[in-house]
């Protein structure tokens, strides 16, 4: 069995949102900080981490991880993805794990 510390809790309980992810070889870190206002979160291609600004509403916060985890994507694969996609796939990845969760 895989060693999941600090990735992701196992189902059937809540999903959280890792320390880290990886990614084609990479390394991505993922903070919680105060970011600006209107901001829900971003995506540092140089630093590799991933900030989500924090919000009172679960929710939001993991949604927010799953569209930055999309930016990701975008990023190192060189898609050019328009936000508006960034944005549907990030819902849509938010909803699809957390039906596997049990949620």
């Amino acid at each position: 069995m895989r060693d999941l510390t600090g990735c992701c809790t196992p189902y059937p309980n809540t999903f959280q949102i890792p320390s880290y992810i990886r990614v084609g070889g990479h390394v991505i870190t993922v903070v919680r900080k105060q970011l600006d206002q209107n901001v829900f979160g971003t995506f540092d291609p140089e630093t590799m981490e991933i900030a989500i600004n924090p919000s009172s509403v679960a929710s939001i916060e993991e949604e927010t991880f799953w569209h930055e985890v999309v930016e990701v994507l975008n990023c190192l694969t060189e898609a050019g993805l328009e936000h508006k996609s960034i944005q549907s796939m990030g819902v849509f990845l938010h909803q699809i794990i957390n039906s596997c969760y049990g949620e």
